[in-house]
């Protein structure tokens, strides 16, 4: 075998992805961070994080046309390619 692989084995057909809206909903549903006195703060640094991870993960989707085709399409807002 090869180092990137077996050139005989059929690449794995990638689903479209759909980038969430809402990158914090499911740590959120566990409740508030355990910083005491520092919840909010917390919160506020957590919220840019996942909002960046999400941001970045939906650049490499788009980059490679792996959006669904709902979001892949511009809106009236966004000059198309």
């Amino acid at each position: 075998m090869e180092f990137w692989g077996d050139p005989e084995v059929e690449p794995i057909e990638v689903p479209p992805i759909e980038v969430t809206d809402a990158p914090a909903s499911v740590v959120r549903s566990l409740g508030v961070p355990p910083l005491p006195g520092q919840e909010r703060a917390a919160e506020a640094y957590f919220d840019l994080v996942y909002d960046r991870a999400v941001g970045l993960a939906g650049a490499l989707a788009a980059a490679n046309g792996l959006l669904t085709e709902q979001q892949a399409e511009p809106t009236p807002d966004e000059p198309a390619d």
